[in-house]
């Protein structure tokens, strides 16, 4: 049903109401039985659908109403008749549409169930539950930017609406606008208290969109409420990382690595901290403790491979590089620096082979197709 839709405020209430409505129009056992279904007191609210078709066959409201009923017990042909009778009767009323809809996504006709809910939001705007199935709808079809339209206009009429923030917040990410997924999610957690997780996601997209110092913020009240949450205390040393504060970072990875020494990717954090600072034989040292724990973690290999790169170590670097990518096949940058590494080593086929799958990877990939274009003119 419709969040707007009235409801009484509890059981007596709701007795009351059919107390004082026995032998009264059929509109109000419309009004009656939309109440308990909104309660899911579904034989109760058939009843009185049924009672108000008794009394006027052609009110469409009341078979919709049925219809909504038989929906909510997935009696999906009877769901449909009462629908199909209510659209006879009255075609402009966005209740029968809102059901339509719904009946067609449980059938999995999604273009159908797209058609009726829009029709359901152009005759009542207002409908925040057309509006949010809408929403979700065009959001599993990817279409982010209609979802988007439907889910802000949801959260405008229904702001304590927690499902369609968290949903429009996915949505702004979706589509690359990570300042409006972070106000929006800002608002999420000021309108309820949040757990570290909550924190820790808003710590997530401060950091993507290189808010450092808020996202470490954020960090630390995720560690606050969870002191053992293990993604939030790297995370913050990764904050301190980019904001150049190397010793504080390897504070924070060294006391990880004591409460939980079986971590491979702990160890990685450090690998790449030393590589920061050009401690290659550390960091080398970090990401082979990383493999001994997990010897088929492909970006320990592609980042040991950096550093024998970096020290001129081609043949290293290409063993290293060349286990990555049996590992994980589908990663672009891999497979380029597994090409760089064949080029400086003069194995020009090879290398053009990699910055060929970098491009069916990745086809944008600017450097492979300039390094391509620089082996075609020699």
């Amino acid at each position: 049903m419709d969040p707007s839709t009235p409801r009484a405020d509890s059981k007596s209430d709701l007795k009351g109401l059919r107390v004082r409505t026995m032998g009264k129009s059929a509109d109000t056992h419309v009004l009656v039985g939309t109440q308990l279904l909104a309660r899911r007191q579904f034989a109760d609210a058939a009843k009185e659908f049924e009672a108000a078709i008794e009394m006027v066959p052609n009110l469409a409201a009341a078979h919709a109403g049925l219809g909504n009923v038989y929906l909510a017990q997935r009696r999906i042909q009877e769901a449909s008749d009462c629908f199909k009778r209510a659209l006879e009767l009255n075609s402009e009323l966005a209740e029968v549409h809102l059901g339509l809809g719904l009946l067609r996504l449980q059938e999995r006709d999604l273009p159908s169930a797209v058609s009726e809910l829009e029709e359901a939001v152009r005759l009542s705007p207002d409908m925040a539950l057309a509006r949010w199935s809408l929403g979700n709808l065009y959001f599993a079809r990817r279409q982010y930017a209609e979802a988007v339209r439907q889910l802000e206009e949801v959260i405008r009429q229904q702001p304590a609406l927690a499902p369609a923030r968290r949903r429009l917040v996915r949505a702004y990410e979706a589509l690359g606008r990570h300042a409006d997924a972070i106000e929006a999610f800002e608002r999420q957690m000021e309108s309820s208290p949040q757990g570290a997780l909550a924190h820790l996601k808003l710590g997530d997209m401060y950091f993507e969109s290189q808010r450092y110092e808020e996202a470490g913020t954020a960090y630390e009240a995720a560690i606050a409420l969870r002191p053992r949450l293990l993604r939030a205390r790297l995370r913050l040393g990764d904050v301190y990382a980019e904001l150049g504060q190397y010793d504080r970072a390897r504070s924070v990875y060294e006391e990880a690595a004591q409460s939980a020494p079986r971590r491979a990717i702990i160890q990685t954090k450090l690998g790449q901290l030393n590589s920061r600072q050009g401690r290659h034989e550390e960091a080398a040292a970090a990401y082979r403790k990383a493999l001994g724990m997990n010897p088929k973690m492909a970006e320990a290999h592609a980042w040991l491979g950096d550093v024998h790169r970096a020290q001129d170590r081609l043949a290293e670097a290409a063993a290293e590089y060349e286990t990555a990518v049996r590992l994980r096949p589908g990663v672009a940058k891999t497979h380029y620096d597994l090409g760089e590494v064949y080029r400086l080593q003069g194995r020009r086929d090879e290398a053009e082979a990699q910055y060929r799958r970098v491009l069916e990877i990745t086809p944008d990939f600017e450097m492979a197709e300039a390094r391509l274009a620089e082996m075609e003119m020699v």
